[in-house]
């Protein structure tokens, strides 16, 4: 098991992440990071295996990709902000050819594309060349199975794209990628789970304006409302 925490200082302010590690043995091991250079400094708030090791989201305007190896206890190296093209990276996923998928929480940003086969950042995914939405990508809201990535969007503000919260979905492997299907729906659409090829995903939706959260599924019959929080 895996935990992403954080150490705050004075009336709640931000001082450090911190990724904890609980192994077979029942031992914790803390990866703080300021304790190590390759951790960027910021709030783990997405995990991802992928090429071997797990990718964690370090959530902060000057945050970055953290990558460790869980079996060894190493930290690897990572992706810091001048490697990445957008700002405030929130959301990892990755696909069955090792790709590593980064989205951003803030408007007006690409999905990052990494590939572990060949070592190299893949075209990036961007509203002019996959229709991408504007809104910003929610927290952990990425999320690849069957083929196919699927995205959570908030409330976005600033871009020439924008749906006013919502989801996209595309097919998506290596350095394939098709054109974005887009559903605004008014408010953010906040987490996945994938069911199977039958059931679809299952969506968490925040419930905007009508104050009720829900659940939905999303297959080939379209979508349906399973029920309100």
């Amino acid at each position: 098991m895996v935990v992403g925490g954080a150490t705050f200082q004075g009336w709640g302010g931000f001082r450090e992440g911190i990724i904890s590690h609980l192994d077979a043995t029942g031992s914790w091991t803390a990866y703080p990071a300021d304790s190590y250079s390759n951790i960027a400094d910021g709030y783990p708030i997405s995990m991802e295996m992928c090429g071997g090791a797990l990718n964690v989201a370090m959530y902060n305007n000057n945050g970055g990709i953290a990558r460790i190896d869980l079996v060894n206890g190493t930290v690897l190296s990572g992706f810091d902000r001048s490697q990445l093209d957008g700002t405030s990276p929130a959301s990892v996923t990755c696909d069955a050819s090792d790709t590593l998928y980064i989205g951003y929480y803030a408007d007006d940003q690409p999905i990052s594309k990494y590939s572990f086969q060949s070592n190299a950042f893949l075209s990036s995914l961007t509203t002019a060349s996959h229709n991408l939405p504007s809104d910003r990508i929610w927290y952990d809201s990425l999320a690849h199975a069957n083929g196919q990535l699927i995205v959570g969007h908030g409330l976005g503000l600033q871009g020439n794209n924008l749906i006013g919260g919502g989801f996209s979905i595309m097919s998506s492997n290596g350095a394939t990628t098709t054109q974005a299907t887009v559903q605004g729906s008014g408010s953010s659409v906040t987490s996945f789970q994938w069911l199977g090829s039958t059931l679809g995903w299952m969506m968490g939706q925040a419930g905007g304006s009508s104050g009720y959260s829900h659940v939905s599924t999303l297959n080939s019959l379209g979508t349906q409302e399973n029920g309100c929080i």
